[in-house]
């Protein structure tokens, strides 16, 4: 009993010197949080990389489709046409020769667009109403308006009307509908009485007929 209670502090003593040799022996990390962190996954960035780059030949597309955007974008809406013997036939509206002028005003060069301008001497075909005439029949001249509210002469515009002389031989009939009307159209500003400008275009027109519209 006696050697046993004195070898126990001498085998606890033997251990605790040992465990101190053994942790000096153990070399230490200088750095253990550099050493804790992992090297970068290149291949995984790069498989990232790759998944977010769009394919080779879609820039080639978009390019493509920019260019054909463009080009449409740019294209200008044709002119509309119709073949009347040797001549071509512009199809208008009043809202081609509207000019910068009010009722019961004189008329200025400066106040004539180039729109209405281009027309001057050309063959068109125009849609209006006939202006109410005494004559019903073999009407030879007649004023085309815009709508039936305008007038001839004292408070009219003179941009909402036509003076059209008729170029056929029996003449035509009065008509109350919206007719269409075809013929060369010319700048001939015409003032009335009261000094103002009642009328600036004229057309010798060769064609008269009832309106229909186009679908």
């Amino acid at each position: 009993m006696k050697n046993t209670r004195v070898g126990f502090p001498i085998q606890l003593f033997l251990c605790v010197a040992l465990t101190g040799f053994l942790a000096s022996c153990t070399p230490s990390d200088p750095n253990p949080t550099a050493r804790s962190e992992a090297p970068p996954d290149t291949a995984g960035g790069a498989a990232q990389r790759s998944s977010d780059e769009p394919p080779p030949d879609s820039e080639t597309n978009d390019g493509q489709n920019q260019d054909a955007t463009t080009e449409v974008a740019s294209e200008k809406p044709p002119v509309t046409v119709t073949d009347a013997g040797d001549s071509a036939t512009i199809v208008i509206s009043f809202d081609d020769i509207d000019l910068p002028i009010d009722a019961d005003m004189v008329f200025r060069p400066f106040m004539m667009t180039d729109r209405a301008q281009s027309l001057d001497g050309k063959r068109v075909r125009i849609n209006g109403f006939m202006l109410a005439d005494a004559k019903t029949r073999g009407i030879k001249e007649f004023i085309l308006v815009k709508n039936t509210e305008c007038k001839f002469g004292p408070g009219g515009q003179a941009d909402h009307l036509v003076n059209v002389k008729v170029n056929i031989d029996n003449g035509v009939i009065h008509r109350v509908d919206a007719v269409s009307i075809e013929g060369v159209l010319t700048i001939n500003p015409f003032t009335g009485f009261d000094g103002n400008t009642w009328s600036i275009f004229d057309m010798e027109c060769d064609r008269v007929e009832k309106y229909k519209p186009r679908r």
